[in-house]
This record gives structure tokens, sequence and C-alpha cells, in this order.
């Protein structure tokens, strides 16, 4: 939640130093898992026991990588881990060293950050609330109306390229803050106060804690976007739909053909409940899908085709049905396509995970290099950190629509590429950076928002990926008007 100043001295910090106090109170679970971390790290006051009160870490504009993730020769906590279940505030955000930032980027998708050494890795939880204050330019003046900005062009542009695009992803409330005139400042008007709000606050968490509570019944997620290729942390998440008594369903349809699935481990908190997919993802032909879960699950609903073969007896108001896999498989099932979901699988098992997933770290990395040299190619996505992506990569060519490169490749070199929304609409425009009240203008200028996206399968090759870099190469300089 970064804040935007049009104007130096506006309240951007006092109000972020505020949010804490507005927050619900710390559980008891909560308050035992804060107070370790700060115990580890050496910052347990010797009168306080037990921390008791959600934590504000505001560290200075200096400080290093290191830091502020956690390090040293015995890993301790950093102040991402200080701030869990609380606040990390860094005032002036652009003062702050590039990397130090960029560090920023997989704890806050993941909440949790591994710091290894030479004797150990260590794991520390850190699902803070991060909030960020920032001037407009580096003189504070930019867009005033009381004074004129000093700046030039090419300054106010470097000051916020600081602040990268994947992490600006990664915050999902941006407020700019607007001179408040004295007047209004000076008035009787009274305000509510920090604990009144708490109080609602509260009020609504509670509620719907009990609204949720055993009501949960099914969440469905992607295991991995098909835009951007993104892997969700599956287990995190199954952990706490289980804990309010839900079940989980995970779409495997991208995630099936990159990264080998345990569906259950010995925390049971963590098992995969179902897990879906599609035979053409892994190289299957006739058009065959799978859902696979426990007998009971599937015994204890309703199936979702009726039909001949799904039951044992049948009477004028009802029905008996017969046990899995014959409940749900109505009529003649597709046989040849659940022979090829088979073979495809031991196929796939034949040639390794662990092969099929370093080729297409290095055919990623080797695209993306790739691309970023060339001017007119705009990539999407965390295109620095790939270690949670799968090897698909999504881009725009200035100058061309985005399925006239779609055709170009196709034409040129044969080369499949798919473009559009992927199926994922709202997604792609977020990651086009559209924001929603400026929609409608946008498909009234450009049309659909669409991009390019490029997949990776178990037969690429460098020699192909240096074939579609040529390609691409070509459209820049012929096509991009």
């Amino acid at each position: 939640m970064p804040f935007n100043s049009v104007h130096q001295d506006h309240g951007k910090t006092m109000i972020a130093r505020r949010i804490p106090s507005i927050l619900p109170d710390l559980t008891f679970e909560e308050a035992l898992e804060i107070t370790k971390i700060h115990s580890i790290a050496g910052t347990l006051k010797q009168d306080t026991p037990i921390i008791t009160t959600r934590p504000f870490r505001s560290p200075h504009h200096t400080i290093s990588g290191v830091s502020l993730v956690g390090g040293g020769r015995v890993p301790k906590p950093g102040e991402i881990s200080l701030a869990h279940y609380g606040v990390l505030f860094l005032d002036e955000l652009p003062e702050f060293n590039q990397h130090s930032l960029e560090v920023l980027r997989g704890p806050l998708e993941d909440g949790i950050v591994t710091i290894s050494r030479v004797n150990g890795s260590f794991t520390y939880p850190c699902e803070f609330m991060f909030v960020s204050s920032m001037n407009p330019c580096p003189c504070g003046f930019y867009g005033s109306v009381d004074k004129e900005c000093t700046c030039t062009p090419q300054a106010i542009s470097k000051y916020m390229g600081k602040i990268s695009g994947p992490l600006l992803d990664r915050i999902d409330i941006q407020i700019e803050v607007s001179p408040v005139k004295y007047e209004k400042l000076g008035n009787d008007e009274i305000s509510e106060s920090s604990e009144t709000v708490k109080k609602r606050v509260n009020s609504a968490r509670k509620i719907q804690i009990e609204r949720y509570k055993e009501k949960v019944k099914y969440i469905t997620i992607t295991g991995a976007s098909n835009v951007t290729g993104y892997i969700n942390d599956i287990r995190k998440i199954s952990g706490l739909i289980h804990k309010y008594g839900g079940k989980i369903i995970v779409d495997g349809a991208q995630l099936v053909p990159h990264k080998k699935i345990y569906m259950y481990k010995k925390d049971s908190l963590e098992n995969i409940d179902f897990l879906v997919f599609s035979g053409h993802k892994i190289y299957a032909p006739f058009g065959s899908g799978a859902i696979i879960g426990l007998r009971k699950d599937f015994n204890n609903n309703l199936p979702d085709t009726k039909g001949g073969g799904t039951v044992e007896y049948v009477i004028d108001n009802n029905q008996l049905w017969l046990n899995t896999p014959e409940k749900n498989e109505a009529g003649t099932p597709n046989l040849f396509g659940a022979v090829a979901i088979m073979e495809a699988m031991k196929e796939i098992e034949k040639i390794g995970f662990e092969r099929i997933e370093k080729n297409e770290k290095e055919l990623l990395q080797y695209l993306i290099n790739g691309l970023k040299e060339l001017n007119r190619v705009k990539l999407y996505a965390d295109n620095d950190c790939i270690d949670d992506r799968l090897g698909i990569l999504v881009f725009t060519i200035d100058g061309m629509k985005y399925y006239e490169v779609g055709e170009k490749l196709s034409e040129i070199k044969a080369i499949g590429v798919r473009q559009g929304g992927f199926c994922s609409h709202p997604y792609t425009r977020r990651v086009l950076g559209i924001p929603n009240n400026q929609l409608q203008e946008y498909i009234n200028k450009n049309g659909i928002p669409g991009l390019v996206r490029v997949s990776l399968g178990i037969y690429n090759s460098k020699k192909e990926a240096n074939i579609f870099l040529e390609t691409v190469e070509l459209l820049c300089r012929r096509y991009a008007r």
C-alpha cells in the first residue's frame, strides 16, 4: 500500500504509523509465533514474556538486503520476519537500495523466507502488511499547484524507475495524497479515534470467521497460471482451507506436465483433495481428462452426469448408485483416452521431471535474455527471478497488435504461440496494467486487451529458441509500425 504525495510533508508517514492501531487483535497463536521470532532475533525484552501487539517495523533507507530479509553466519530473522503479522513500513521508497527492494518480491508472494548458509538452511515466516511512501519526484513538488517542480523529466523518470514493475505488481492499493488546506486541518470536526475503528475491524473479523466456519466446502485454485506461469503455493493454501473444514480442488492442467505433484504427505492439513487436469497438456490424444480424489469423496456426492452404467437399481422416485468409478462414468467411457493418459504419464515419468524442469528453466532464461535485447519487445511478469515460474512467458511488440504477432510467427516460421486473454481476461488486463476505470477507453482505442504467450514443452530445444528470437527480431524490424 504505497502513499504517493504531490507535496512534501502531507502526513504519509503519520498515516502509515497509525495502521497497526486499527488492525485486529492478535490471536494467542499469532502472539506466540511473533514472540518466538523476536526471541530468536534477540529483540525480546526481559519484561515482555509475550508480545501482544502487532509489530510495526520502519527501517532506514540505508538498510542492506541481508538486514531486511535476514542473514548472518548463523542466520537470524530480518526486518520482514520481525514484522510478521504486523506492518513493514518503508518511508521514501525510492531512496532504498534497489537490490534491497528486489529481495522483497519472493517473501511478499510466499509469506516465508529461506536463508541458506554452509551450516544449514533456515526458514522464517514473514506474513506482513507492506506499506511504503514516496514523493512524486526528487524535489517533491511534481504535480503541486502551490510550488513549481524543479526536476528535469530525466530526473523524474530515473527517480520513479527505482521501483521495479514486479515489485509494484505485488502492491494492491496505491493512494495519492493531495495537499490539505489549513482551513480543513483547523476546523473543529471530531474524527473517529483509532479505538473506534478497531472495534469495527474486530467485529467484522469475528463475523467473517463465524460466517465461514465449517461452511467452506470446496475451493478451487489453479496450480499454476496459464498467463504468466506463476506457481501457487498449493500446500499453504490447502492448509488454510482444511483449517476451516473445507476441501481443495487444484486445477493442475498447467502444472502436471511440468512438475511432479504429491497429493498426500504426512501433514494431512496440506494434502490435496482433488487434482484435475487435461490429457492434451501431457501430450495424450483423444480428448481425455482426469479427476483424482478419494473414493469416499466421490461416493458421498452425486455424479455429474447420469446415465447407463451408473446405477445398481432404480425405483419410482429414487435410485441406488453404484460405487466409484462406475458411478461417475455414464455411458461408454473414453477408453482410448484413459489409456492414452496413462501411457503419456509413464513416458513423462521415464523422461524425468528434474530433466524437464532443468530444460525449461534454461530455455526460459535464454528467451528472456534474448527478448530483453529487442527494444520494441515488452516482457510482462517477473523476469528477473523465475524460480516460481513454469516455462511460460508473455510479451507484446510495440507497433503491432498481439494477434498480428501470432499470425506472423505462424506465417513466417510456423511457430505456434497463443495470443489473446487465455481464458483469463481479468488477470490479463491486470498484467497489462490497465486500471478498471480505464478499461472501456482502452478497448475503444486498442481493442480487447491481449498478450502473446510462449509455452515451452519437453521437446523444445535451444535451436528452436534461436529461430524464435530471430523471427521476433524480424517482426520488430519489418512489421512493427
